[in-house]
């Protein structure tokens, strides 16, 4: 524990089960190793490169991979708690399960990722952008994801009450049968999101973009309309929303007009 193996090369080699507490790899390249199982808890990973790497099951939980690069990883029920990404980039990773409460992924790039059901509460993803990312399941529950790029993700299912979305762009995004309750969305970009069934009771959607969005039987309590929304062929009735066949499809229309 506590050892250093900074700016070297590791390929092929296993750490099945090993105790390595507070190591530093510091800027080093790691490809095809297996740490499933092991104890990384407290370690130096900054600017590290990670290629084909196993992290199934272990505890890399409170270290700082600041900078590094993760491609082709896998952290299947793995525990990551209270780490930083900042700036890192993530590619072709997948992450179900894993609990990764209270992380940092400030200005992170996700590439392809998988957080199928991952534990992501209290996390904070300032500015992080994540590109064909499947976030089915996955939990949000009081994080911080301001001013965030998550067009077309995946997110049926995802239980992200009392997350703060302010300023992210979620064009597209399929969050059907989601629980977003008391959730953030102001100023919130949703065109053509898929948001049939989901929960989204006192929510905050003041300013946000929906135009295109599928409502499908999901209710919205009144109080919870943006004043200055972007609508398209829906009106607001007080059990939910139904479709206005009426309106123009093509002609943008305000909440504050529609609830007239």
């Amino acid at each position: 524990a506590g050892s250093s193996l900074r700016e070297m090369t590791l390929e092929g080699i296993s750490f099945l089960r090993a105790h390595m507490t507070r190591v530093d790899l510091s800027e080093c390249h790691i490809s095809s190793c297996i740490f499933t199982d092991a104890d990384l808890r407290n370690s130096t990973l900054p600017r590290t490169v990670w290629n084909n790497v196993r992290f199934v099951r272990a505890n890399v939980a409170q270290s700082n991979a600041e900078g590094a690069t993760f491609t082709d990883c896998d952290f299947t029920d793995a525990k990551i708690d209270d780490m930083v990404f900042r700036g890192a980039t993530l590619t072709r990773c997948n992450l179900p399960r894993a609990s990764a409460k209270r992380c940092l992924f400030h200005q992170a790039t996700l590439i392809e990722c998988s957080f199928f059901a991952a534990d992501l509460s209290f996390a904070k993803l300032f500015e992080t952008k994540m590109e064909r990312g499947d976030m089915r399941e996955v939990v949000l529950t009081g994080a911080s994801a301001r001013d965030c790029q998550f067009q077309g993700a995946d997110m049926r299912g995802s239980h992200c009450r009392e997350c703060d979305f302010q300023g992210s762009k979620m064009d597209g995004v399929n969050a059907a049968h989601a629980d977003w309750g008391a959730a953030s969305l102001r100023m919130v970009s949703l065109s053509g999101a898929r948001l049939e069934g989901a929960i989204l009771d006192t929510c905050d959607l003041q300013d946000a973009d929906v135009s295109g969005v599928r409502w499908c039987y999901q209710e919205i309590p009144l109080r919870s309309l943006p004043s200055v929304a972007t609508w398209w062929g829906y009106r607001a009735h007080a059990e939910g929303f139904s479709p206005a066949p009426t309106l123009a499809r093509d002609t943008k229309h305000t909440a504050s007009a529609l609830s007239t």
